[in-house]
């Protein structure tokens, strides 16, 4: 039930609002939360794809694994194979790619909560502390 849920949510009006929302989050955000978002995800796909670039020790030493920087790697050969590989796609081509993949947990998490928690109003904790009257105000 909770996978039906999700693929008629994905296929929906609400991914594409909920793409929206964080599409433009993605370009608002000018400022990066770890330097590891960088460091062991983009950086080491530019590497990969174009050649240049810097690797940690972490990558010398093969002790790093290739699932996140993987995503960036396709995205930045799809770039370069049709010849988008400006600096700007560059730089903000990774941003739609998350905007996409937070979108669909977004939808996944909103499954979920649909699910564990619509069945009894009483379960809903939120509805719980906001409903009453001095916390409305």
């Amino acid at each position: 039930d909770v996978v039906r849920v999700f693929w008629e949510r994905l296929v929906s009006r609400d991914l594409f609002v909920v793409f929206v929302i964080r599409f433009i989050n993605a370009f608002c955000v000018q400022t990066f939360f770890d330097p590891d978002e960088y460091w062991q995800s983009l950086e080491v796909a530019h590497h990969t794809v174009f050649g240049t670039g810097k690797l940690t020790w972490e990558w010398d030493e093969k002790i790093r694994g290739w699932s996140h920087p993987l995503p960036f790697i396709g995205l930045y050969y799809v770039l370069s194979a049709f010849s988008l590989d400006s600096p700007n796609a560059i730089k903000w081509a990774p941003r739609v790619l998350q905007a996409l993949f937070q979108s669909i947990a977004d939808i996944a998490t909103m499954s979920l909560a649909e699910r564990l928690f619509s069945e009894l109003s009483l379960l809903k904790w939120f509805q719980r502390q906001t409903s009453s009257p001095s916390s409305a105000n």
